[in-house]
């Protein structure tokens, strides 16, 4: 068991922050946690339980302008370094046993710090970012080279290494896990399912995210049935982003909501297909929790899509005339799909994406940093 400084730089809680919380609740070690102090990000870790919580009051804010937000986040990463050395100050480092920093930000932050004083504590890297959407991909080069890194997909790992320069015996691909005894297959499946197919989306509305594609092909799928709905599960949105995708599916059977966290079985129950358009994404936990429900999940063919779909369940990439021709494809065999997707899809969750699979890779690579750099797990 180790004495972990878990540091999650993030003022909003979006998926890496949501399976780090998984991973800890089911590790074996001990954490300390320094995060942002806002309410938001108090409230999540409230139930953590860990040894001490250090809330930062530097951490990133939105900008009036793209300088003015590039100007502003170089100056928290700056204070988050020096806030940082405190809190090692403090906790002492004879305590810690090893630094675990969660995302882009607190790896910069820590990084930064490295290369003002020396740090004798291993230090692992956790990027969950798309080097070719990430703002920070400079930054990366320039501070974290060297370093233990895990990240999220072999598609972001190809990423760090090529825009980022990082080794590629330093990177480590470990899989997100999700709860298998949560999210598995339904023993009563939805009653109008052979009359009414409903099409699930649950993310961000943002452009990245790709709803656009997903709201054509649902607008023709739609004329061609009535009956067919789509199922829309958000929490943030880009304003511009969402009215052109309501303006696209205005007058046809859709339905928004918000499903909080907690109850997002209840959403994949309420479904028959998940679609996850992503022009980026570097692993969408959508869509390993909807496969561990059974259900049949159709995603474009980009990052961390290819790593967990088949072939024949994935589009072409920013095409919804694609999509739809998937989406009919599947629709018009759909009793087959769902008996396949039903027995397949929660076997391969629970032999590469689930906590028993994350946590056993986590626990190897802890152990292991500092031995050597190239860690096999």
């Amino acid at each position: 068991m180790k004495n972990i400084l878990l540091i999650s730089s993030s003022a909003a809680i979006s998926g890496a922050e949501i399976v780090t919380k998984d991973f800890v609740q089911n590790s074996k070690h001990r954490y300390y946690l320094c995060a942002p102090d806002t309410p938001e990000v108090k409230k999540f870790y409230s139930e953590f339980g860990f040894i001490d919580t250090f809330y930062s009051p530097y951490y990133m804010k939105k900008g009036n302008s793209k300088f003015k937000s590039r100007i502003d986040n170089l100056n928290v990463i700056v204070k988050e370094a020096f806030f940082l050395n405190k809190i090692i100050k403090k906790i002492g480092q004879n305590n810690i046993d090893l630094i675990y920093c969660n995302n882009t930000i607190s790896c910069l932050g820590i990084t930064l710090l490295g290369k003002i004083r020396k740090i004798d504590i291993p230090v692992v890297l956790h990027i969950h970012d798309m080097m070719t959407s990430c703002s920070f991909t400079p930054l990366v080069k320039r501070l974290c080279i060297g370093y233990p890194t895990i990240t999220v997909s072999q598609a972001c790992k190809d990423e760090l290494i090529k825009y980022a320069g990082l080794d590629k015996n330093d990177v480590n691909v470990i899989y997100n896990g999700i709860d298998v005894k949560k999210f598995f297959p339904s023993s009563r499946d939805r009653n109008d399912a052979t009359k009414n197919i409903v099409i699930g989306y649950a993310g961000n509305i943002i452009e990245r995210k790709g709803v656009v594609f997903l709201a054509k092909a649902f607008s023709k799928l739609n004329q061609d049935n009535p009956n067919t709905k789509l199922r829309i599960s958000y929490h943030l949105s880009e304003k511009n982003y969402l009215n052109d995708i309501k303006g696209i599916l205005e007058g046809k059977n859709v339905e928004y909501c918000n499903y909080p966290r907690e109850k997002m079985r209840e959403f994949y129950d309420s479904i028959d297909i998940l679609v996850v358009p992503s022009l980026k994404d570097p692993l969408p936990t959508t869509v390993l929790e909807a496969m561990g429900c059974g259900k049949i999940v159709i995603g474009s063919n980009v990052d961390g899509n290819i790593e967990m779909l088949e072939n024949k369940y994935l589009f072409e990439r920013g095409s919804s005339e694609d999509l739809y021709r998937k989406l009919k494809e599947i629709i018009d065999k759909y009793f087959d799909e769902v008996e396949l997707c039903k027995k397949q899809n929660p076997i391969k969750i629970s032999k590469y994406f689930s906590f028993d699979a994350k946590n056993e890779k986590m626990d190897k690579f802890f152990n292991n940093v500092g031995l050597r750099k190239t860690i096999d797990i």
